[in-house]
């Protein structure tokens, strides 16, 4: 409560530039989701400096992250830019259709009939784990998805689903 009234004081002086230190720390998960809309709600005609940990809460809220180590500027920008600099890849998460049969030669002949670089980077019972380079053209990704999901079947591959790098990683 002491938080959001803080947060909230900081806020209805109608300054242009607040500065803020870890301001959902020590607080619930609903607390947290409320000072983010009070914040988004409140960022027009502002600049929000605030200082966090959490990794989400930076990718939500911010227009601009700067990545501190030891006191130092490790690098700054938009949480797209830095999802590009420091993010290796995009993950493809594709379901096995039939959990009886080897799937090494279905791996291999989804990565050599890729049009981009794609590779297996884990394997479990019920689903197979590809990395794509976050580099990747967008064209290249838009011809892969086309062709990977005309031959699900051919494939043996249920559901898939894909997931770019987030800022924590």
């Amino acid at each position: 409560m002491k938080r959001r009234l803080s947060i909230g004081i900081a806020l209805v002086g109608g300054s242009r530039f607040v500065i803020l230190d870890e301001p959902t720390a020590g607080v619930d998960v609903n607390s947290r989701k409320e000072i983010w809309t009070l914040l988004q709600n409140n960022k027009k005609g502002r600049t929000i400096l605030l200082s966090t940990h959490h990794m989400d809460e930076a990718d939500i809220l911010s227009d601009r992250i700067a990545i501190l180590s030891e006191g130092r500027l490790i690098s700054l920008g938009s949480s797209i830019f830095l999802k590009n600099k420091f993010g290796e890849a995009f993950q493809l998460f594709a379901c096995k259709k039939d959990r009886s049969i080897d799937y090494t030669a279905i791996i291999t002949r989804i990565t050599t009939e890729a049009t981009i670089p794609i590779r297996l980077h884990d394997q479990t019972e019920e689903e197979l784990v590809f990395s794509i380079p976050i580099t990747t053209d967008s064209y290249k990704l838009e011809k892969f998805f086309t062709a990977f999901d005309s031959n699900k079947e051919a494939y043996r591959i249920g559901e898939y689903g894909i997931s770019a790098p987030t800022l924590q990683e």
